[in-house]
């Protein structure tokens, strides 16, 4: 399935609603259109998990959103973007970051995202620029203060390599590039 690259726009459809995974995934576009379905519609497209990483990355995502904690084995597991298009609870995220402190990032940008301030303020995490901007987009002014109100604000969260980097600790300014 991965080596055919016949497009169909009636698979992509199907795909985005959450209705059929392409019997060919060859083309980009279908395999986007299969990674939006799974972000979008919960139990689509679990057959693909361990396919490819980025369907296991959206699968998990996915998850995390419908308050399932997933096994996250592998850094290819490790989903970026926890927060869209929909928030967990405040608990399933506090029991992720309490499971894999290394999505503190992610936790505490689903936290701006979901204005769930108390649990941002126990990640004690670095005031990133990112999760500042996210908090401020959304109208969660509490954690978007805690953050502006530090001396040195950081560029910890990367939307570009969908990675995090709290070890590099790069001074950085607001700039609304949030992607």
């Amino acid at each position: 399935r991965l080596l055919v690259a016949t497009y169909s726009r009636k698979a992509c459809l199907a795909a985005i609603r959450g209705e059929d995974i392409p019997h060919t995934l060859g083309q980009p576009v279908h395999r986007l259109c299969v990674i939006r379905g799974i972000r979008y519609h919960y139990g689509f497209g679990e057959e693909l998990r361990d396919i490819l990483p980025v369907f296991t990355r959206a699968l998990n995502a996915r998850s995390i959103m419908s308050n399932v904690i997933p096994s996250l084995e592998s850094p290819d597991d490790i989903p970026y973007c926890i927060w869209h298009p929909e928030t967990a609870s405040e608990e399933t995220y506090r029991e992720l970051a309490r499971r894999y402190p290394h999505m503190a990032y992610q936790v505490g940008r689903a936290c701006a995202v979901a204005g769930y301030t108390q649990l941002f303020q126990e990640l004690d995490i670095l005031p990133d620029v990112h999760i500042a901007e996210e908090a401020r987009e959304c109208g969660n002014y509490a954690i978007f203060d805690a953050i502006v109100s530090q001396p040195v604000r950081y560029s910890i969260m990367d939307d570009y390599t969908l990675s995090t980097h709290p070890e590099h600790r790069t001074p950085a300014h607001l700039n609304g590039d949030t992607a």
